[in-house]
Protein backbone atom coordinates (compact mmCIF):
# COMPACT_ATOMS: atom_id res chain seq x y z
CA UNK A 1 0.00 0.00 0.00
CA UNK A 2 1.41 3.40 -0.91
CA UNK A 3 1.82 6.02 1.79
CA UNK A 4 -0.75 8.39 0.29
CA UNK A 5 -3.35 5.66 -0.12
CA UNK A 6 -2.68 4.34 3.38
CA UNK A 7 -2.85 7.79 4.96
CA UNK A 8 -6.02 8.70 3.06
CA UNK A 9 -7.63 5.42 4.14
CA UNK A 10 -6.87 6.37 7.76
CA UNK A 11 -8.50 9.76 7.36
CA UNK A 12 -5.65 12.15 6.74
CA UNK A 13 -2.91 13.49 4.54
CA UNK A 14 0.75 12.96 5.45
CA UNK A 15 2.35 16.07 6.96
CA UNK A 16 5.68 14.50 7.96
CA UNK A 17 7.23 11.11 7.11
CA UNK A 18 10.07 9.03 8.51
CA UNK A 19 11.29 5.45 8.13
CA UNK A 20 12.80 3.33 10.87
CA UNK A 21 12.83 -0.07 12.52
CA UNK A 22 10.77 0.74 15.62
CA UNK A 23 9.97 -2.85 16.59
CA UNK A 24 13.49 -4.25 16.00
CA UNK A 25 12.48 -6.88 13.43
CA UNK A 26 14.95 -5.67 10.79
CA UNK A 27 12.17 -4.28 8.55
CA UNK A 28 11.54 -0.56 8.28
CA UNK A 29 8.23 0.91 9.35
CA UNK A 30 6.77 4.05 7.80
CA UNK A 31 5.81 6.67 10.39
CA UNK A 32 3.71 9.67 9.44
CA UNK A 33 1.83 12.58 10.95
CA UNK A 34 -1.75 12.58 9.66
CA UNK A 35 -3.68 15.81 9.35
CA UNK A 36 -6.38 17.56 7.43
CA UNK A 37 -5.89 20.18 4.71
CA UNK A 38 -5.63 23.69 6.10
CA UNK A 39 -4.91 22.66 9.68
CA UNK A 40 -1.63 24.02 11.09
CA UNK A 41 -0.77 20.79 12.93
CA UNK A 42 -1.56 17.11 12.51
CA UNK A 43 -4.20 15.11 14.35
CA UNK A 44 -2.36 11.85 15.05
CA UNK A 45 0.69 9.73 14.28
CA UNK A 46 0.41 6.51 12.25
CA UNK A 47 2.95 3.68 12.04
CA UNK A 48 2.63 1.28 9.10
CA UNK A 49 3.95 -2.26 9.62
CA UNK A 50 4.57 -4.92 6.95
CA UNK A 51 2.76 -7.69 8.82
CA UNK A 52 -0.11 -6.12 10.78
CA UNK A 53 -2.57 -3.23 10.72
CA UNK A 54 -1.20 0.26 11.31
CA UNK A 55 -0.92 1.71 14.79
CA UNK A 56 -2.46 5.16 15.30
CA UNK A 57 -2.28 7.39 18.33
CA UNK A 58 -0.86 10.46 20.05
CA UNK A 59 -4.08 12.37 19.40
CA UNK A 60 -4.37 15.69 21.16
CA UNK A 61 -0.64 16.44 21.02
CA UNK A 62 -0.74 18.51 17.82
CA UNK A 63 2.03 16.49 16.10
CA UNK A 64 3.84 18.37 13.34
CA UNK A 65 6.93 16.26 12.63
CA UNK A 66 8.28 12.74 13.20
CA UNK A 67 11.76 11.21 13.03
CA UNK A 68 13.05 7.74 13.89
CA UNK A 69 16.56 6.96 15.15
CA UNK A 70 18.62 5.45 17.95
CA UNK A 71 18.76 8.54 20.17
CA UNK A 72 20.23 6.85 23.25
CA UNK A 73 22.70 4.44 21.58
CA UNK A 74 21.13 1.24 22.92
CA UNK A 75 20.66 -0.33 19.47
CA UNK A 76 16.88 0.27 19.46
CA UNK A 77 15.29 3.09 17.55
CA UNK A 78 13.14 5.72 19.20
CA UNK A 79 10.28 7.76 17.78
CA UNK A 80 10.88 11.52 18.08
CA UNK A 81 7.74 13.62 17.68
CA UNK A 82 7.48 17.37 17.36
CA UNK A 83 4.29 18.43 19.15
CA UNK A 84 2.36 21.68 19.63
CA UNK A 85 1.07 21.81 23.18
CA UNK A 86 1.28 23.20 26.67
CA UNK A 87 3.19 21.35 29.39
CA UNK A 88 2.96 21.29 33.14
CA UNK A 89 6.17 23.34 33.40
CA UNK A 90 5.37 25.73 30.53
CA UNK A 91 1.65 26.57 30.22
CA UNK A 92 1.91 28.22 26.78
CA UNK A 93 1.24 26.39 23.50
CA UNK A 94 4.57 25.98 21.73
CA UNK A 95 6.62 23.54 19.64
CA UNK A 96 8.14 20.81 21.81
CA UNK A 97 9.88 17.46 21.41
CA UNK A 98 8.74 14.14 22.79
CA UNK A 99 10.83 10.95 22.57
CA UNK A 100 9.11 7.56 22.70
CA UNK A 101 10.48 4.05 22.93
CA UNK A 102 8.52 1.27 21.23
CA UNK A 103 7.03 -1.95 22.63
CA UNK A 104 4.64 -4.53 21.21
CA UNK A 105 1.80 -2.38 22.55
CA UNK A 106 3.01 0.85 20.94
CA UNK A 107 4.97 3.86 22.12
CA UNK A 108 5.98 4.58 25.70
CA UNK A 109 7.40 7.91 26.89
CA UNK A 110 11.16 8.27 27.25
CA UNK A 111 11.31 12.08 27.41
CA UNK A 112 8.47 14.59 27.26
CA UNK A 113 10.32 17.88 26.96
CA UNK A 114 8.96 21.19 28.14
CA UNK A 115 11.70 22.98 26.22
CA UNK A 116 15.20 22.63 24.90
CA UNK A 117 17.56 25.58 25.46
CA UNK A 118 15.55 28.02 23.32
CA UNK A 119 12.21 28.13 21.49
CA UNK A 120 12.11 25.32 18.92
CA UNK A 121 11.54 26.02 15.22
CA UNK A 122 12.45 22.66 13.62
CA UNK A 123 14.56 19.55 14.20
CA UNK A 124 16.36 16.68 12.48
CA UNK A 125 18.22 13.59 13.64
CA UNK A 126 21.85 13.29 12.53
CA UNK A 127 24.26 10.34 12.75
CA UNK A 128 26.95 10.75 15.37
CA UNK A 129 30.41 9.23 15.61
CA UNK A 130 29.35 7.41 18.80
CA UNK A 131 26.88 5.08 17.01
CA UNK A 132 23.65 6.86 17.88
CA UNK A 133 21.90 9.90 16.45
CA UNK A 134 22.18 13.44 17.70
CA UNK A 135 19.30 15.86 17.74
CA UNK A 136 19.88 18.97 15.64
CA UNK A 137 17.40 21.67 16.61
CA UNK A 138 16.78 24.96 14.87
CA UNK A 139 16.00 27.41 17.67
CA UNK A 140 15.26 31.11 17.96
CA UNK A 141 17.43 33.17 20.32
CA UNK A 142 16.33 36.24 22.31
CA UNK A 143 17.19 38.54 19.41
CA UNK A 144 15.00 36.50 17.08
CA UNK A 145 17.98 34.99 15.22
CA UNK A 146 17.93 31.32 14.23
CA UNK A 147 20.63 28.99 15.52
CA UNK A 148 21.26 25.30 14.88
CA UNK A 149 22.13 23.59 18.13
CA UNK A 150 23.21 19.96 18.34
CA UNK A 151 22.13 17.90 21.35
CA UNK A 152 23.23 14.46 22.56
CA UNK A 153 21.22 12.14 24.79
CA UNK A 154 22.53 12.25 28.38
CA UNK A 155 20.54 9.36 29.89
CA UNK A 156 17.65 11.52 31.04
CA UNK A 157 17.24 14.11 28.28
CA UNK A 158 19.43 16.18 25.99
CA UNK A 159 22.64 18.17 26.52
CA UNK A 160 23.77 20.81 24.02
CA UNK A 161 27.12 19.87 22.46
CA UNK A 162 27.47 22.36 19.58
CA UNK A 163 25.87 25.51 18.19
CA UNK A 164 26.07 27.16 14.78
CA UNK A 165 24.39 30.45 13.82
CA UNK A 166 22.05 30.13 10.84
CA UNK A 167 22.78 32.22 7.77
CA UNK A 168 19.83 34.23 6.57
Amino acid sequence: MSCLVGCAALGGIPRSLSWGDLNGDGILELVCVLGAPGEPFGRRVAVFFHDRPPWMGLEGLGPWKVAVGDVDGDGLQELVVGVWKKTRLDPVHDKRLFVFGWSQDGPFPRWLGSRLSRPLVDFELSSSKQGHVDLVAVERDRQGQLTARTYAWNGFGFTAIDETPERR
